[in-house]
C-alpha cells in the first residue's frame, strides 16, 4: 500500500524524528488506537493509562518532536461519528515545524469529513487493462503460478478486470 511506502522511505524517516503508523480498519476502539501508539513509543504496558483522555493526553506529551502519523484505512464509522478523529487529532501538537497526519481512505467523504480540503485528497490512478490483467492472474492464479488455467476463466477474468478499471 501506498502509505506503507511512505512510512518505509529512508527519505521521509529522515525527516522525522516520531513515526507512527496504525491501521484502523472497519472496527476499532480509539482507546486500543491510542495505547498501540503509545506501546511503539515504548510505553510499557503497565504505564498505560485507563482512561481515554489521559491516553490522549499521554501521546501528546510524547509527541514533543517533529512527527508523522499515518492512520491507514480509515472507514466511516457511524457508531462514534466524528468524536474519535476530533479526539485523536485534538492531541496532535499543532506545530509549523513539518510535523503531519496522514489518514488514507477508500471513501473520499471519509476524508473531507476529517476537515481535508480538495488540495489535500490524493486519488491514486486506476491501472490499465494491460497493467491489471497480470496483477489479476498473480493473485487469483497463485496456485498456478499466475497462469490463467482456462480459457472459460479468462474471459470471466478479462470482464472482472474490465469492470474494475
Amino acid at each position: 500500500p501506498l502509505a506503507q511506502k511512505i512510512y518505509d522511505n529512508n527519505d521521509v524517516k529522515q525527516n522525522f524524528v516520531h513515526m507512527l503508523m496504525v491501521v484502523v480498519s472497519q472496527s476499532f476502539e480509539l482507546r486500543e488506537i491510542v495505547k498501540y501508539m503509545l506501546r511503539k513509543f515504548g510505553v510499557k504496558e503497565d504505564s498505560l493509562l485507563e482512561d481515554q483522555l489521559d491516553l490522549l493526553r499521554q501521546l501528546n506529551n510524547k509527541l514533543t518532536k517533529k512527527y508523522l502519523v499515518i492512520l491507514d484505512d480509515v472507514w466511516n464509522n457511524d457508531e462514534q461519528g466524528l468524536d474519535w478523529w476530533q479526539s485523536l487529532n485534538s492531541c496532535f501538537p499543532k506545530r509549523h515545524d513539518g510535523s503531519c497526519a496522514i489518514v488514507t481512505t477508500r471513501n473520499e467523504e471519509v476524508a473531507r469529513s476529517r476537515g481535508a480540503s480538495k488540495d489535500r485528497i490524493h486519488r491514486p490512478l486506476l491501472l490499465s487493462k494491460e497493467d491489471s490483467w497480470p496483477l489479476f492472474t498473480k493473485i487469483a492464479f497463485t496456485k498456478e503460478g499466475g497462469q490463467c488455467p482456462s480459457q472459460e476463466l479468462e474471459i470471466i477474468g478479462n470482464e472482472i478486470v474490465t469492470q474494475c478499471g
